[in-house]
């Protein structure tokens, strides 16, 4: 039985926030598990990363895209930040990376068709275009969101916006509005 087994079975909610671990009913509380939550605090944020990590992981799915393909995408500190989103916009982040993996699989099916049809004008144009450093993030006309450091909007709207805004990292090699910030 893992740490939050443990907290849960004793009719504890758990939950993580700004690297600590908050319980309720906190008043419930003996010493005793005030200091057992303090002694295995490192143990229980990580089972509540990986719980948090596996809920999008399966929202994700839900759209039709690998487990690989969602982990290729996030290093650990993107992790970190989005196990810290609240309940309501994990869904809302699992459409746009299931999105954005759409999208990639698209450009590969290209690629692939440009390959097997010697279209070679296609095949240089899908090949090369990624390495241009054309994102949103480093566009001057893109707005962070104050409540996430990695959304925003393109102040022109020359790109639309997700349902919860544009990803920093997001290539728009296509993007006719963008101007390096």
């Amino acid at each position: 039985m893992n740490a939050l087994d443990k907290i849960r079975c004793q009719g504890f909610t758990v939950r993580a926030a700004n690297d600590d671990v908050y319980v309720e009913p906190e008043s419930t509380l003996s010493e005793a598990q005030r200091r057992w939550l303090t002694d295995n605090k490192p143990q229980i944020l990580a089972d509540l990363t990986a719980e948090r990590w596996q809920l999008f992981i399966n929202l994700c799915i839900e759209h039709d895209v690998a487990r690989a393909e969602v982990e290729a995408r996030f290093t650990s500190d993107d992790i970190a930040d989005l196990v810290a989103e609240p309940d309501e916009k994990l869904p809302l982040h699992a459409q746009t990376i299931a999105d954005a993996i759409h999208r990639s699989r698209t450009r590969q099916e290209l690629i692939e068709r440009d390959i097997a049809t010697s279209d070679v004008l296609g095949l240089v144009r899908a090949i090369y275009a990624p390495v241009c450093d054309q994102k949103c993030g480093t566009c001057k006309n893109f707005k962070r969101h104050d409540w996430h450091s990695n959304l925003g909007s393109c102040e022109l709207q020359a790109v639309p916006d997700a349902p919860c805004g544009l990803w920093d990292s997001d290539q728009r090699n296509y993007c006719d509005s963008w101007v390096a910030s």
